[in-house]
C-alpha cells in the first residue's frame, strides 16, 4: 500500500525528524505498515535523532489497528531519541496513543501530547537539554 502524500521528513533547522500525519486515515494494518515504512527508512537516514508528530484530524481504524500501530511505533521509537506528539485532537486517537504507550513503556515509548507545535518544539528542547546534563 502506498501513503496518500509523504508525511515524513528531516527538519535541519531543528535537527529532527518531522512527521505531518495530518488527515491520514490509518484504518488498517497496510495502512499503518507503509506509515512505518515510510518513518524506519527517515530513523535510518538520520539515526538517533528526536521526532516530531503532528497526528491533527488523524484516525485510527480499530483496536487491532492500534495495537498494530503501538508495535510498530515502540520499534520506531527505539531508533530514536525521544519523540514528542501534538495537535492529536481527536479523543479515540489520544486514548489510543496514551494505551499503547503504556503498553509498550518498556521501550521507551512514552505519552506525550501537546496541543501546539510550539509547545511540542520546547519538550525537545528540554528532553535534548536533561540529556546534556545527564
Amino acid at each position: 500500500m502506498k501513503l496518500p502524500r509523504r508525511i515524513s521528513r528531516y527538519d535541519a533547522e531543528n535537527d529532527l525528524l518531522f512527521v505531518d500525519a495530518t488527515g491520514i486515515k490509518a484504518s488498517t494494518i497496510e495502512m499503518v505498515d507503509a506509515i512505518f515504512d515510510e518513518l524506519d527508512a527517515l530513523a535510518e537516514k538520520y539515526p538517533g535523532r528526536y521526532a516530531m508528530i503532528c497526528w491533527k484530524d488523524v484516525e485510527i481504524g480499530s483496536p487491532a489497528v492500534a495495537a498494530h500501530y503501538g508495535a510498530r511505533a515502540a520499534k520506531w521509537n527505539a531508533r530514536l531519541a525521544g519523540a514528542v506528539r501534538y495537535a492529536a485532537n481527536d479523543p479515540v486517537l489520544r486514548s489510543y496513543i496514551r494505551t499503547e504507550a503504556l503498553k509498550h513503556q518498556k521501550s521507551g515509548m512514552r505519552s506525550n501530547l501537546f496541543e501546539t507545535y510550539e509547545e511540542a518544539l520546547q519538550a525537545v528542547r528540554e528532553m535534548r537539554d536533561a540529556r546534556k546534563r545527564a
